[in-house]
Parts: structure tokens; C-alpha cells; sequence
């Protein structure tokens, strides 16, 4: 198990070892055991904590942890593994360690180390909400990783030759002859000066040529000297100090930079897409060739321009060059949506942590779950909605009743919703409506599947019918309470929760009378379920962009209708 890493202590996350009795005896492992790491070659990598969540026959742990049995189950699944990685605690294990070259923490230490007890349902909605976050940072440094990668098999995938293929499924039927040339036939050295009143840019390695003021670079020269200073137009390349490990910075922008960088323009600008060569001059392959002509210091080399103008370059024509750079284009914006989603789900994630205020209350975010003193209470589920009932489904034999203007809600509509639902697949006519216990269910309404997806719930973006497998509850104008009550159903959805309380048969079912009967604990001050309401709906927005995968679908498509 690895418990540094936080991978989750189940039997199928174990790895196959031999053990004797008094081994499997000694070091078993029971559901709700923390392990914690007493041990490590740096201060940093000490204390942290996993639980386990389930017991694990003939399972063993490593001489290396430590097990700790809770004789009460005070702690809830989890919560311990997330408070031991707060900044307080952090702190704490770093002091507290000892050793030279490996560090340690005394059976002592953990002992007198104080945890903070909130109720077992606080601490289940702490683990509920970190769980979720964790979740969509996996799943964003997955899909981070898969593009990254896609994109680094493209340019390796460039087949230089007759053809260029760059995926066979991507980008196919790219027939025309890719030439060689040199250099200094596709490019020519440019050098205007005496512009006193444009910006002074600089070169990066990832953002090509940027405005200095943009980027905080601060560099003291003299006023005077900017009439020496290169200009730069945009669709223009620039060779600078660290091109030869990152390639030739493109500008999108006008301005002037320094008179010690290279500025490199196209020959023939109409048969060529600068976006495209961007790609190219930054390739891994072109770096490759650069670094060979490079000579000098590391931070003071310099390319030697003669040679450069010898290196040998694939070109296509300007069709092909257009589908491929706005593919690679695409790629790279897709990169960046997930590098900045992932940076702010950490930094939130981290403000929970650092948020989190050990002693009489736990607080997890002053913004969002401040000052949440008042009394929550349980309130039966039928006593919250203005109206509750379920619908019904017109004869299907009957084609009069069907391909009308109603839309029609089924099961298979709400298995396939994540949290809204905007359209379904079939409509049914006004005579249906009629002839069935169907009926008009107002939009913001929740329905909630009683059949097949038991408990799969959605909120309504239109006024809709449902089948007689979903409930639906309509609520006042206020939708205050609404949303409280949805993200509890989800929750109960999540944890699958109606499943021990589903009808036992040959399939098992909600019933209304159980959903009516079904007690939710809320508070009843609306400031407090607008903080809850606030905070879940961001997270909520970025699950259902993500889990159900059309953030993926589009884009695909997208990609496809570039380059086919």
C-alpha cells in the first residue's frame, strides 16, 4: 500500500506478497485502520495517513507504517488521511521528526498529537466534498496527460515523405507532396528599426513574444536606445538567447525588441500559415537541429546563422498547413482549459486545508461554510416540495399519442442527465397526455428516478411529461430550498443510498410513499443554505462538464471537422 501517495487501501489496490500466520496475525488489516508513515529520507514525507475501507482478508501491512485501531469508529472514513495533510499538521510532523539521513516520528509524537472530533456527520460532509475535488483533479491530470501525450504523437507521427500522415483516423487523405527546403528559401532575415513609440517585447519559451509590461519583465535601459530596438510584426519569428532548447518564439503582436535577437520573416507570407510554422520551429525535431549549430556557454550560446540557413525543412502547401496548425491549435487550448482548471481545483483544494480551523468548530471555508451555528434539523422530504407526485406513460401502441410537442421524460432520459435536463428523445401529443396519468411537470421541478436508475435525480430545464418510473416534486418560486434539497439527493444518489431502501421484488424499486417518508436534514436558516448552495454549484458545474464527457465529444468533433 502506499500510503505517501494516498491510494485508497481496498483489496484490489494490494499487492501479492508471502506471509506466515503469525505475520497475518500480527499485521492485519480491519476496516477503518489508519496507517501513517513514521518514517522517511525527508522531513516532508512524515505523518501522513491513509484508512483503510474494508477489512482485508489474509491482508498485511508493512513494517514501514504504523496502525492505529479506533475502539469507537470516531473518525469517519478518510477524515484523518485529509486533516493530517492541513498546513497545522504539516508543520507539527516537521518539527517533531528526528534523525540524519532518515527522519522519524516517535510512537510518542502520535500519541500526544491532537485530532479534531467534529461530529461523525460533519466529517462525512468534509470527506463527501474533498472525495469530489480529488476526483476532478484526477480526472483533469488524466486528461492532461492523454493530450499531452496525443500531441507529442502527432509531431512523431510526421511522417516525412511522400505523404504526411499524421493520424491515420485524424488526419487522412493529406495527398499532396511534402518538399524540402532549405532555410533561408522559406525565410529571410528582417531588421527595421527607429520605432520609438511601440511596446518593447521579450521572448519567452512557451508564450512566444509578449509585451514586457504583461509579463513583469524588468529590464533598466536607456529611453534613447529604443530607436535601435528590431521591429517585430505579427506572423514574424524571432530568434533569442534560449531558442536553441526552445525554438524560435512567434509574435502575434507589433512592437520592438532587443537589437541582440534575430528577426525572421517568410519569403512568400501568402503561401504560408505562420501558426503552422509555429508548431514546426518549435518542434522537438527543429530544437534538435538548433542545439547542433549552437555554440558557447549555456546561458550565452548562440546559433550560428549561416548554418541555420542550411537546415533542411518539410513544407506542404497552404490547404494542409491550415487544417494541421488549427488542429494543433485546438490541442493547445484544450491543454491550457486543463492546466488552469487543475491549478484552481488545487489551490481550492488547498484552501480548505489551510482553512480548516482546529479547535471548537471545524471550518472549512470562510467564504462558503462560516459561522454555520444554527440547528439543522430532519424534515420529512414530503413536507419540503409545494407538490410531489408521479407520472405516467400514454398506451405505446397508440402512434396518435406519440411525435407530438410535449417532450416526454424516460428513464433512459435521466440515466444519461448529469444534474439538467434540456431535451429528451420522444414527445408525446396532447391526446396522450390525456389519455394517461401524464402529467405537465413545471420547469425547475426535480425529478427522481424510482425505477432502473434508482435514485439518479435531475433538475428541469423546461416544462416536460415523465413516464410513471419518476417522481417528480415541484417547488415554490423560491429556489432556495430547491437547490438544497437536489444537492441531498445527489448526495443520496452518489453514496447510492436509496438501495437499502428500495422495495425488494424481482427488481428493486422506490415507491412515492418511501420518498415522501425519506427525512432530510437540513438547516432552515436561507443564508446558510445559500453559502451550501453557492459552493455546491461550482462544483457541480465542473462535474457535469466533465463527467459526462461532452467536453470531450465537442472538441473531438471539432478536431475532425478541421481536418477531414
Amino acid at each position: 500500500m502506499d500510503v505517501y501517495k494516498g491510494v485508497k487501501i481496498t483489496s484490489k489496490n494490494l499487492r501479492i506478497n508471502t506471509a506466515n500466520k503469525s505475520q497475518i496475525s500480527s499485521f492485519n488489516i480491519l476496516k477503518s485502520d489508519v496507517f501513517f508513515t513514521p518514517s522517511s529520507e525527508t522531513r516532508n514525507d512524515l505523518g501522513f495517513a491513509k484508512t483503510a475501507l474494508e477489512t482485508i482478508e489474509q491482508g498485511v501491512f508493512s513494517y514501514h507504517l504504523i496502525r492505529y485501531r479506533q475502539k469507537n469508529k470516531t473518525f469517519y472514513e478518510s477524515f484523518i488521511d485529509y486533516i493530517v495533510r492541513t498546513s497545522r499538521y504539516r508543520i507539527i510532523f516537521y518539527k517533531e521528526a528526528v534523525g540524519a539521513q532518515r527522519y522519524v516520528l516517535s510512537i510518542k509524537t502520535f500519541n500526544n498529537t491532537v485530532i479534531p472530533k467534529p461530529t461523525i456527520q460533519e466529517q462525512e460532509r468534509i470527506v463527501f466534498l474533498l472525495n469530489i475535488i480529488d476526483s476532478l483533479i484526477t480526472l483533469h491530470q488524466r486528461e492532461l496527460k492523454n493530450l499531452k501525450n496525443f500531441k507529442k504523437s502527432l509531431f512523431q507521427k510526421m511522417i516525412v515523405g511522400k505523404n504526411l500522415t499524421i493520424l491515420s483516423t485524424t488526419l487522412t487523405k493529406m495527398t499532396n507532396v511534402w518538399e524540402q527546403e532549405r532555410f533561408n528559401l522559406l525565410f529571410r532575415f528582417v531588421c527595421k528599426k527607429g520605432f520609438k513609440n511601440l511596446p518593447i517585447l521579450a521572448a519567452t519559451k512557451e508564450n512566444g513574444m509578449q509585451k514586457r509590461q504583461d509579463i513583469n519583465f524588468n529590464v533598466q535601459f536607456n529611453l534613447d536606445n529604443i530607436i535601435k530596438y528590431k521591429l517585430v510584426e505579427p506572423g514574424q519569428f524571432v530568434i533569442h538567447l534560449s531558442s536553441y532548447d526552445s525554438g524560435l518564439a512567434h509574435s502575434a503582436i507589433l512592437g520592438v525588441t532587443s537589437p541582440a535577437y534575430s528577426v525572421v520573416d517568410f519569403i512568400n507570407k501568402e503561401n504560408n500559415d505562420d501558426k503552422f510554422w509555429t508548431f514546426i520551429l518549435k518542434s522537438k525535431s527543429f530544437i534538435d537541429k538548433l542545439s547542433s549549430i549552437s555554440y558557447g556557454l549555456r546561458v550565452g550560446k548562440s546559433i550560428n546563422l549561416n548554418e541555420l540557413n542550411n537546415i533542411q525543412l518539410k513544407s506542404t502547401n497552404l490547404i494542409e498547413q491550415n487544417k494541421i496548425s488549427k488542429l494543433f491549435s485546438l490541442l493547445n487550448s484544450l491543454i491550457a482549459l486543463h492546466q488552469r482548471e487543475l491549478k484552481i481545483l488545487k489551490i481550492f483544494k488547498k484552501s480548505l486545508f489551510v482553512k480548516m480551523i482546529v479547535g471548537k468548530n471545524l471550518t472549512i471555508l470562510s467564504v462558503a461554510l462560516t459561522k454555520m451555528t444554527n440547528v439543522w434539523e430532519q424534515e420529512r422530504l414530503g413536507n419540503l416540495y409545494q407538490f410531489g407526485k408521479s407520472g405516467g406513460t400514454p398506451l405505446s401502441s397508440n402512434k396518435e399519442f406519440y411525435n407530438g410537442h410535449i417532450p416526454f421524460l424516460s428513464i433512459t432520459d435521466i440515466s444519461n442527465s448529469d444534474t439538467y435536463i434540456y431535451k429528451t428523445e420522444k414527445n408525446i401529443t396532447l391526446k396522450g397526455l390525456k389519455n394517461s396519468s401524464a402529467w405537465i411537470v413545471p420547469k425547475d421541478s426535480i425529478s427522481l428516478a424510482m425505477y432502473a436508475s434508482i435514485g439518479k435525480v435531475a433538475i428541469l430545464k423546461n416544462n416536460v411529461s415523465t413516464s410513471q418510473a419518476i417522481f417528480n416534486m415541484v417547488f415554490s418560486d423560491e429556489l432556495n430550498l430547491r437547490d438544497f434539497i437536489f444537492y441531498a439527493l445527489k448526495r443520496m444518489e452518489l453514496l447510492k443510498l436509496w438501495n437499502s431502501l428500495s422495495s425488494s421484488g424481482t427488481q428493486s424499486n422506490l415507491t412515492s410513499e418511501i420518498i415522501k417518508n425519506y427525512k432530510i436534514t437540513l438547516t432552515k436558516n436561507f443564508s446558510e443554505r445559500h453559502k451550501i448552495n453557492k459552493l455546491f454549484n461550482k462544483i457541480y458545474s465542473l462535474i457535469t462538464l466533465h463527467q459526462r464527457g461532452q467536453f470531450r465529444r465537442e472538441n473531438e468533433k471539432k478536431i475532425r471537422n478541421f481536418v477531414l
